[in-house]
């Protein structure tokens, strides 16, 4: 995997902040011959600066989801970035295209867990269950044609597969799916990590990243949304 300039959405001397295609997994998988975007964007940064140099991941996606993750570049400053996860600091936007025949709701709050037949899936569970994780997340409706919308959607807690399960549980499953929705041959999943909102780890400033949609989602959205309106 090659790692280009453009994919490189955000850097300073402290953080990088990147664009990742779907299809290839954020870090290591069990096959650990598998290229991840993680080591591709090491192994860019070292050959970029012609030396060993440090990177840090703080947060994943989902192998088919594209969009921006965060990474630290200074040890020191790990901790200060790993915390702005811990304390909920940092505010993370998705949009989706789903199936949509009814209303969504604008909060979904319940609890999850790894499916008992599948522990690479999660499943909505009861409070009481063991090891149930509270789990959080707010929508909005921006588009809507026939039986198909386009969604912003907001995690306020970071659970695996989070917005795709909740969604699944409405009855939305994002286009696309394999894995929670109806669609289970489709060459792309319609999820993207387009922004994060937090304060920089060093002065505390406020930012904002944004991240564009690929090009196959951005033709979806025209197709559906925009030519037929």
């Amino acid at each position: 995997m090659r790692i280009t300039s453009e994919q490189i959405i955000f850097e300073d001397r402290i953080l990088m902040i990147a664009n990742k295609p779907a299809g290839v997994p954020s870090t290591a998988t069990l096959k650990n011959e598998k290229e991840h975007f993680y080591g591709a964007l090491q192994n860019y940064l070292d050959q970029r600066e012609g030396r060993p140099t440090y990177l840090a991941i703080h947060h994943r996606l989902d192998h088919d989801t594209s969009g921006l993750l965060l990474f630290c570049k200074k040890k020191s400053f790990n901790k200060a970035v790993g915390d702005l996860f811990l304390h909920k600091k940092i505010q993370k936007t998705y949009l989706a295209i789903v199936h949509l025949e009814g209303e969504l709701p604008t909060v979904v709050k319940n609890f999850l867990r790894r499916s008992k037949n599948n522990s690479m899936m999660m499943e909505v569970c009861s409070s009481s269950v063991k090891d149930a994780q509270s789990s959080e997340t707010h929508f909005r409706v921006l588009a809507r044609h026939e039986k198909m919308a386009l969604v912003e959607a907001m995690p306020m807690t970071g659970r695996m597969h989070q917005i795709r399960v909740h969604l699944s549980s409405l009855k939305a499953p994002v286009l696309g799916d394999r894995v929670y929705g109806p669609d289970k041959n489709a060459p792309q999943m319609f999820l993207h990590a387009g922004k994060l909102e937090f304060p920089h780890p060093e002065t505390g400033l406020p930012m904002t990243v944004e991240a564009p949609l690929p090009e196959y989602f951005q033709k979806k959205v025209r197709d559906l949304f925009l030519e037929n309106n």
